[in-house]
């Protein structure tokens, strides 16, 4: 991103504001980003949100596990945070009355809403510049290193 100033600019000035002022408390914040992390893909994203969720956020490791394998929550709050914000991604935010409702029934705003398009707009900035350049994984994130594929040979189903 270094390389294209506008890029980092837009990156930095997203990510800050969305930290700043989003409706969504620091777990739903990283939950979000690791959920989308997941359906985009990005193994240098999913081990950085994986960190800072257990590590900053102070998520329980067993919410992070299941997002990583793609398995629901028992927290029945936080799984609909995961499920809406898959539907946003995977339906490009073009959600049924039913999708919107359910999110908003589990307690969230209309706020927490855009504040998921926001995150949606920064990790399509990050998880497209680490596919394209290929990041490799910081030492410190190895404990947190994920693929689609180790996934899916957990689970037991081939990709």
């Amino acid at each position: 991103m270094a390389n294209a100033p506008g890029l980092l600019e837009a990156y930095l000035d997203s990510t800050q504001r969305f930290r700043q002022e989003s409706s969504l408390t620091l777990i739903e914040q990283e939950v979000v980003f690791l959920v989308l992390s997941v359906v985009n893909d990005c193994p240098y994203c999913v081990a950085t949100h994986s960190g800072i969720a257990v590590a900053v956020a102070k998520a329980p490791p067993e919410v992070v596990e299941a997002i990583r394998a793609g398995k629901p929550l028992s927290d029945t709050k936080l799984c609909a945070l995961v499920n809406f914000t898959r539907a946003m991604f995977n339906h490009r935010g073009r959600l049924s009355s039913n999708e919107l409702n359910a999110f908003l029934a589990a307690g969230y705003r209309q706020t927490n809403v855009l504040d998921i398009i926001l995150a949606i707009a920064i990790t399509t900035l990050s998880n497209y510049t680490n596919h394209a350049f290929q990041t490799e994984l910081d030492d410190e994130l190895r404990p947190f290193s994920w693929t689609q594929e180790i996934q899916h040979a957990r689970n037991g189903r081939s990709s």
